[in-house]
C-alpha cells in the first residue's frame, strides 16, 4: 500500500481540540452516559443510538481524521484511571462505490477510506489502534494501522508493511473487537476478528506513566459518500484483583 495514502489517513496526534457546541438533548445525554463526551470538531457529523449501539455518521465529500496538521475526527471520550478492562467492537462498512473527496483529490495514490479505533492520551504520551478499509478500484481492502510511540502489528496471514503503514489483512474484515487490559502502568491488547484472536506479539502495548488517561472511540474517513461507523459493543470496567 503506497505510504502517501496513509499520510492523510493515519497520522494521529494528541492535540487538544475544542468541540463545536451541540445543543443538549436526551439522545446526547444518553450517548455521553454510555460512551463519553461527544467531540465533533467541524460540527458536521451525526451521533445517534440504535438501542445501545452508537452510530457516527461522517459527511460526504470531506476528509475527517486525526493528524498533526488537522484534527477533524468525530469521537466520544472519557477519563479513566486505575486498572481496567476495556472492550470495544466496531463496524466500518465502506461502500465499494466510494470515490475520492476534494480533500484527497490532489494526494498521489490516495484512495477512499473509512476507519475507526481507540485513542489513548495521557499528559505527554498517546497511542492509537484501529481498523481501516479502503476502496482500491472497486476492491475493498482492510488494514490495521498503528500510530504513536507504541506500535502493534499483528502476525497474520497477510502482507505486512512497516513504518506505521497498516498490516493488510487478507480475510478483509469490516468488524474487529479490541480488548484492552490495564494493570498498573502496563496496557495490553487482544484483537479479535469474530471469535478468532489475531495471533502474534500484540499483547503488550506499552507502558504509560500517567494514572489518568483519556480514552476516545474515533471515526475517520475520506470519501465522496456519507458513511456510518457503528460501535456495537463497548464496556469499561474496573479490573478486579482476581483477574
Amino acid at each position: 500500500m503506497p505510504r502517501t495514502v496513509w499520510v492523510a489517513m493515519l497520522a494521529l496526534s494528541a492535540s487538544t481540540t475544542v468541540a463545536a457546541p451541540v445543543p443538549k438533548n436526551k439522545t446526547r445525554e444518553r450517548i455521553e452516559k454510555l460512551y463519553g463526551n461527544i467531540v465533533d470538531p467541524k460540527g458536521d457529523c451525526t451521533f445517534s443510538l440504535d438501542g445501545d449501539k452508537l452510530d457516527i455518521t461522517l459527511p460526504a465529500n470531506e476528509v475527517r481524521g486525526l493528524s498533526g496538521t488537522f484534527d477533524t475526527a468525530p469521537r466520544v471520550e472519557r477519563q479513566v484511571s486505575g486498572d481496567f478492562i476495556l472492550t470495544v467492537r466496531f463496524r466500518i462498512p465502506l461502500s465499494d462505490k466510494a470515490g475520492l473527496p476534494p480533500g484527497l483529490g490532489g494526494v498521489d495514490d490516495a484512495m477512499p477510506f473509512l476507519g475507526a479505533g481507540v485513542l489513548f492520551k495521557g499528559k505527554e504520551t498517546w497511542f492509537a489502534h484501529g481498523l481501516s478499509r479502503w476502496n482500491d478500484g472497486g476492491r475493498l481492502r482492510s488494514g490495521m494501522p498503528t500510530a504513536g510511540p507504541h506500535f502493534v502489528v499483528p502476525k497474520h496471514p497477510a502482507r505486512i508493511d512497516h513504518c506505521g503503514v497498516p498490516a493488510v489483512l487478507t480475510d478483509n474484515p469490516s468488524v474487529l473487537t479490541f480488548k484492552y487490559t490495564r494493570r498498573g502502568k502496563d496496557l495490553s491488547l487482544d484483537c479479535y476478528d469474530g471469535d478468532r484472536r489475531l495471533e502474534g506479539d500484540i499483547r503488550h502495548v506499552g507502558t504509560n506513566p500517567d494514572d489518568a488517561l483519556t480514552v476516545a472511540l474515533y471515526a475517520q474517513h475520506g470519501s465522496d459518500k456519507s458513511h456510518t461507523v457503528t460501535f456495537d459493543e463497548f464496556s469499561l470496567e474496573p479490573l478486579r484483583a482476581d483477574k
